[in-house]
C-alpha cells in the first residue's frame, strides 16, 4: 500500500469522518437530489426546515457498538434551497481535505439524507476521496438535528479503503 494512502488511513478518524458523516447507513434507492414533494421553484414547508447553514458537532463513534471515541469536533454544513450542500469539516488542516460537496433530499416530514463527497491530499498530492453519507433527523423546533454518518475513504481508482461512522449535532446559525 502506498505511503500516502497509509497515511490517509490514519488520519481518517481525524478527517471528519462528518460529516463523517452505527453501522454502513442504507440510503433509499434513487439518486439523491432536489426535494421530492414540490413544484419546481416552490420548496415545501418541510424542505425549508433543513435549508440553510449550521454548525455541527461530530462525535465519531466505533461502528458496531455506537460508542464514542475521540474528541469532538466542529464542521459548518450549508443545505441549499435545490437539494445542493457544501460542508466545511474543522477536524483536519485544510491542506489534506478540501470543502465537501453534495446533495440532500427530503424523506419525510423532519427526514433527510444527504451524501457528499471531499478531495483528500496528502503532502500536497490527491490521494484519495471521502464520501459520506448522512441520515438527519430535525429536531422539533426547527433549529437543531441529529444524524447517523457514515463516511468512506476511497483510494484513486475509487475502491474503499477504509469505513467510519459518527454522530453529529446540528444547530441552525441565524
Amino acid at each position: 500500500m502506498p505511503s500516502a494512502l497509509r497515511k490517509i488511513i490514519q488520519l481518517t478518524p481525524v478527517i471528519g469522518l462528518a460529516a463523517t458523516l452505527g453501522a454502513t447507513l442504507a440510503m433509499s434507492s434513487g439518486t439523491l437530489g432536489a426535494a421530492q414533494d414540490r413544484s419546481p421553484g416552490q420548496p415545501s414547508a418541510d424542505a425549508r426546515r433543513i435549508e440553510g447553514t449550521w454548525r455541527v458537532q461530530i462525535t465519531l463513534v466505533n461502528c458496531q457498538s455506537g460508542l464514542p471515541f475521540g474528541a469532538a469536533f466542529q464542521a459548518l454544513a450549508t443545505f441549499g434551497r435545490e437539494g445542493t450542500l457544501i460542508t466545511a469539516d474543522g477536524g483536519l488542516n485544510p491542506a489534506t481535505r478540501t470543502a465537501g460537496h453534495g446533495v440532500w433530499r427530503f424523506l419525510s416530514p423532519g427526514a433527510f439524507e444527504a451524501l457528499s463527497e471531499a478531495f483528500l491530499f496528502t503532502n500536497g498530492v490527491r490521494s484519495g476521496t471521502q464520501r459520506i453519507r448522512q441520515e438527519i433527523q430535525i429536531v422539533p423546533g426547527g433549529s437543531e438535528f441529529t444524524s447517523r454518518v457514515s463516511s468512506q475513504v476511497l483510494d484513486l481508482n475509487g475502491q474503499p479503503v477504509f469505513v467510519g461512522c459518527a454522530m453529529s449535532e446540528g444547530q441552525r446559525m441565524e
